[in-house]
């Protein structure tokens, strides 16, 4: 009967480490759960437990192993008062009412399981919590049960602070209702599980297991919390998504949607695009009238992705517009957003830039190049070549920067490409990419440059040699055609 219950007892323990390395899987890989998370902790220590009493059950009565015995029997002593220290820890940080002063938590925490730790290390000589005499026969002594009792009063302890926070949530509303709630029933599964083993199995109490104890409520626990926090996450996930596509949607509100966009100026036709690698992109373009003969277009790149990138990007298209409406160049607009830019960009943003304005009086653009892509010009429908000209430094870059203009006659049949780096730096699953002669060798083929045409054109052929692979950066696209 003995031998049996030997078997038995190990067979049970071996099946509750084997369930506790799932949860610790399931922890670590699927709910990305750090190891030094608390609840992480207690079933590193409750495994700890488990694997002490195998031991202890393999080498008892064997004669010459009785330093293992010890060993054993103090690795699951510490264990289990461990145990109940982190429990406590978990349930009061879990339920928001942990201690804040370091002296309460060392006196709280610290000093009992030191001391344990102490009792334990010195026993072999002191005998105060374990005895095992010439036969390797393990024998409880006086200070045994202080350490049991102190693993009973921590738990004891998280059961009377869920129960308060319990008894608060129902008078005040509070969201730590299901949380108090979990840690009760955990409490009361790992009551039920001790009295199974030490009154159901009538066995002695050398088969009362600590870690065997806590491994099956340990199930219920991690599980239910772990959910709780997945379903948590998901919850402010749908919610931060919902901003997003707010804020997605607002971002294209304040781009130019109708094309052309000159009400007044028909021999200018301008089509622009702008296709985002996350919900909010960085990139932005704009085309306006400032008078009634004169009409701006820009494009940017601001670095980054994602918000920030995007807040950038209101601010500095907010400032190009309105410094456009007083200034009389574009140099003189983008020394000026420059300047604002850079004395308040603490996060060390910036962007590349590129502006025309275009005086339909004499068909004559001014522009400046702030670090931005060099566009493509092609003269009377010929081939687009690069329009190369020195360009500044990048905005929000350095305050002081002085930016030049360029100026440049349009004539009729005259087209200028306008583009972001997220076009010619797509890249095909070979890490190859798209390039500048891929784009000038569309441009020049393709047989409608339209704008309405020529760009959806464009982005089909970049989606093409990415082969599927993932958007990795805005592409942003202008094209203006003088008639």
């Amino acid at each position: 009967m003995e031998i049996l219950a030997n078997k038995l007892f190990i067979e049970l323990v071996a099946a509750a480490i084997i369930l506790m390395l799932i949860m610790m899987y399931n922890n670590i890989v699927l709910y990305k759960i750090k190891i030094n998370d608390l609840l992480t902790q207690i079933v590193i220590f409750t495994m700890i437990a488990c694997i002490s009493d195998i031991v202890i059950n393999v080498v008892q009565y064997k004669a010459g192993l009785q330093w293992l015995s010890y060993l054993s029997e103090c690795t699951a002593t510490i264990s289990c008062v461990t145990i109940g220290a982190i429990l406590l820890r978990y349930v009061m940080k879990r339920l928001d009412c942990d201690v804040k002063r370091k002296w309460q938590k060392i006196l709280l925490f610290y000093i009992p399981n030191f001391t344990v730790f102490i009792l334990c290390a010195t026993t072999p000589w002191t005998k105060l919590i374990y005895y095992v005499d010439e036969n390797n026969a393990i024998y409880s002594m006086a200070l045994y049960d202080v350490c049991i009792f102190l693993l009973a009063l921590y738990t004891f302890a998280a059961c009377v602070i869920s129960f308060i926070v319990l008894i608060r949530s129902f008078k005040r509303g509070t969201d730590d209702k299901k949380a108090a709630v979990t840690m009760l029933i955990f409490a009361g599964l790992v009551f039920i599980t001790h009295l199974f083993q030490a009154l159901a199995l009538g066995f002695e109490s050398d088969y009362v297991s600590v870690g065997l104890a806590w491994a099956v409520p340990l199930v219920y626990l991690t599980t239910n919390m772990n959910m709780e926090t997945l379903i948590d996450n998901r919850t402010r996930a749908a919610a931060v998504q919902a901003d997003l596509d707010i804020a997605s949607k607002i971002q294209i509100d304040v781009l130019p949607k109708v094309f052309p966009p000159y009400e007044h100026h028909p021999e200018i036709e301008l089509y622009a695009s702008m296709d985002t690698a996350k919900e909010v992109g960085g990139d932005f373009y704009d085309c306006f009238e400032i008078d009634d003969r004169r009409v701006c277009f820009l494009m940017a790149d601001v670095s980054g992705k994602g918000v920030p990138a995007a807040l950038f990007m209101m601010t500095a298209k907010t400032m190009i517009k309105d410094y456009a409406m007083l200034k009389d160049s574009t140099a003189e607009i983008f020394t000026c957003v420059n300047k604002y830019l850079s004395e308040n960009n603490d996060v060390g943003m910036f962007a590349t830039a590129w502006i025309g304005i275009i005086d339909t009086a004499d068909m004559t653009l001014q522009y400046t190049n702030a670090g931005h892509n060099y566009p493509y010009l092609a003269h009377g429908g010929g081939d687009f070549a690069e329009l190369k000209k020195n360009h500044g430094l990048f905005l929000a870059g350095m305050d002081d920067t002085e930016y030049r203009a360029a100026e440049l006659q349009l004539q009729s049949g005259d087209s200028l490409f306008l583009f972001t780096d997220g076009l010619t730096e797509a890249h095909n699953s070979a890490d190859e990419l798209y390039g500048t002669e891929r784009l000038n060798e569309l441009l020049n083929s393709a047989s409608d440059r339209g704008g309405k045409t020529l760009l959806p054109e464009i982005k089909r052929s970049v989606d093409s040699f990415a082969e599927g692979r993932e958007q990795f950066d805005d592409i942003t696209m202008m094209l203006i055609n003088i008639k």
